[in-house]
């Protein structure tokens, strides 16, 4: 099926060109993961003239001991870390593959090293925890305030932010429904501000509604996110939205928990009630509720400052600081925003949260193969060296050797990537 235009004129908005697609961040991503070296290769390198030097004094002793010219060679040749350099590099590629395979996009094998060292989780609510997708459970209008002005108004302004929360708003009336608005202002993490035909209004938490009201109405009982309307300093009233938990959110905390990775935190912007009731269902027992971005920023920062490498996990605009800020940012793909992927280090593309666990389990695999390899491969310099000094090694081994450890490390590569290393291909 299609269509030919023959004598019509189309206009065609582009939105978003091929390298700011969804494609073109993931291809740049994989990209950038690639040529970024790993820690263990810069320290390599670091330590490189080192080790010449000691290997050239190991050389020249045996030189000297022996009389040997063939003797001193053995000792140069078993010497090349050949299989050593090989590993840093090649463990790192197989486990980004391996990630990527399971819906992971890991940035760099630095982030891919360092998730291997964590011990905290920070979690954001709206988004993460939950699907995020609120949606409009009733309207408490005050005084006389007619209910459709209300929900006209509020999704005039809620049409102006990104938040989850003004989203849902947003979508409570038809988009023909909307009113033209002037100096709109988004307060960060509180509301939006606006210029309607009607007057000044504002739409948010009832902080933002305090500083511009006097008399402010307690808000109803409700377990879940709550938002006012004023217009020109008349309060209007309350609108209640629900949303509803991840159904392996749960799951995903306890195998987190079973890693080894028992301080979890929840930070939220929502009210301390729906913040407790999330995570009791989570099996979560710190949480930090009615923060704001600059808020979940100095959590963070209280958590490294406490000894803790917390796992930051969020979606939205408010979290970019906290995915900045921890040791590793996982910004969630799935309806997340531009500027949280932009900042995390790792992004889940279906946004499914036992992928954390998966993420966890593959960085511990390539700690331990790249310890391996470095152990067995130390183990047989030296032995080469000590038999090639004093010529007590056959020639066979020697030259078999190096081939040995470069076979076994594609071996263990080529094992993670395709899933024999304790995780299921996927």
């Amino acid at each position: 099926m299609g269509a030919i235009n023959l004598d019509g004129l189309l206009r065609i908005r582009v939105t978003r060109t091929g390298e700011t697609s969804t494609l073109g961040r993931v291809i740049a991503l994989m990209q950038s993961a690639e040529q970024a070296s790993p820690p263990i290769t810069r320290l390599l390198e670091r330590h490189a003239a080192r080790y010449l030097l000691l290997v050239l004094m190991i050389a020249a002793s045996t030189w000297f001991l022996t009389q040997d010219a063939q003797a001193m060679l053995a000792v140069l040749v078993a010497a090349c870390p050949c299989a050593l350099v090989l590993s840093a590099p090649a463990s790192s590629i197989a486990g980004l593959t391996v990630a990527a395979r399971h819906g992971i996009l890991i940035r760099g094998a630095a982030f891919l090293e360092e998730l291997a060292e964590i011990n905290a989780v920070v979690v954001d609510k709206t988004g993460t925890l939950t699907h995020g997708r609120l949606h409009l459970q009733s309207v408490a209008p005050y005084g006389d305030t007619v209910p459709d002005l209300l929900q006209t108004l509020a999704a005039s302004l809620g049409a102006t932010s990104n938040h989850p929360v003004s989203r849902a708003v947003s979508e409570i009336v038809s988009r023909e429904a909307w009113l033209p608005l002037d100096n709109v202002r988004e307060h960060q993490g509180l509301g939006v501000s606006a210029s309607t035909p009607q007057g000044e209004a504002v739409l948010g938490r009832r902080e933002l509604l305090a500083a511009t009201l006097t008399d402010l109405p307690e808000a109803p009982e409700h377990d879940g996110p709550i938002v006012g309307l004023a217009l020109d300093g008349r309060f209007l009233g309350w609108l209640l939205l629900a949303d509803s938990l991840r159904s392996e959110a749960a799951t995903a905390m306890a195998e987190l928990r079973e890693l080894g990775l028992n301080r979890q935190l929840l930070l939220t912007g929502d009210r301390q009630s729906v913040a407790d009731r999330i995570a009791h269902q989570v099996g979560i027992t710190d949480v930090v509720a009615g923060a704001l971005p600059a808020d979940k920023l100095e959590q963070v920062k209280r958590q490294i400052d406490s000894g803790y490498r917390p796992m930051v996990i969020g979606d939205g605009i408010n979290d970019s600081l906290a995915l900045k800020a921890g040791v590793v940012g996982v910004a969630m793909g799935a309806g997340g925003s531009d500027i949280a992927m932009s900042s995390a280090d790792i992004v889940l593309i279906g946004s499914d949260l036992r992928r954390l666990g998966t993420c966890v389990r593959l960085s511990r695999r390539c700690r331990r193969t790249l310890a391996g390899q470095r152990i067995y491969r130390a183990r047989l310099d030296a032995g080469d060296c000590r038999d090639g000094g004093f010529w007590l090694a056959w020639r066979f081994w020697r030259s078999l050797s190096p081939r040995c450890c470069i076979t076994l490390v594609r071996c263990w590569c080529s094992a993670m990537r395709e899933g024999y290393c304790g995780l299921k291909r996927s």
